[in-house]
């Protein structure tokens, strides 16, 4: 099991960054939020690359990545609600195969068992249809509350434009953000 503090080397609300991508909001609330630990978990070895680069650019030492899947490190290494903030931006949408999709019925009983209630889940999509699936899913699951509709949501201040952003609005794709909070 991962431990936090041991890794950390301090006691701080700790931040899950899913799927970071080449990590421009990963570093963003790393600065943002020096006095929160921030763990950033992500496949693909070229973003990983980029984002240790800029980590270690900038100096930060709030910041640990694992390149793993993100489901097999929370059914395998995390003990306990653990996370004060849970981000998932700019997820595959997997239009062809939903079953596939990040958040979906199976996938949420692993992130509320992971997640302090009052947890903050943050998500960001280009694309109208992976908004729609995942509003419909969190909204029916009981641990989970709305902050923000889909209608009303508003972008998080810490989260910088990336790439996949530019790429989707200048396809002409809306950006939509959810907010939700995991509940006790």
């Amino acid at each position: 099991m991962l431990k936090f503090h041991d890794e950390f080397r301090r006691d701080a609300p700790t931040l899950l960054d899913v799927g970071f991508g080449r990590g421009e909001s990963l570093v963003a609330v790393a600065l943002a939020r020096p006095d929160w630990n921030i763990l950033g978990v992500e496949v693909h070895r070229p973003g990983i690359a980029w984002a240790l680069k800029e980590i270690r650019e900038k100096e930060l030492s709030n910041v640990r990545i694992i390149r793993a899947d993100v489901l097999w490190l929370l059914d395998q290494f995390i003990d306990g609600r653990v996370f004060s903030e849970l981000r998932v931006f700019f997820p595959e949408p997997w239009p062809r195969s939903p079953e596939r999709r990040l958040i979906r019925d199976q996938t949420l009983p692993m992130f509320a068992n992971a997640c302090q209630p009052g947890a903050i889940w943050r998500i960001a999509t280009d694309d109208a249809g992976y908004a729609a699936h995942a509003s419909v899913v969190l909204e029916r699951f009981p641990a989970v509350a709305v902050v923000e509709s889909a209608a009303a949501s508003s972008r998080c201040v810490d989260r910088p434009e990336t790439v996949y952003e530019s790429k989707g609005k200048g396809a002409g794709r809306r950006i939509v953000d959810l907010n939700y909070r995991f509940e006790p």
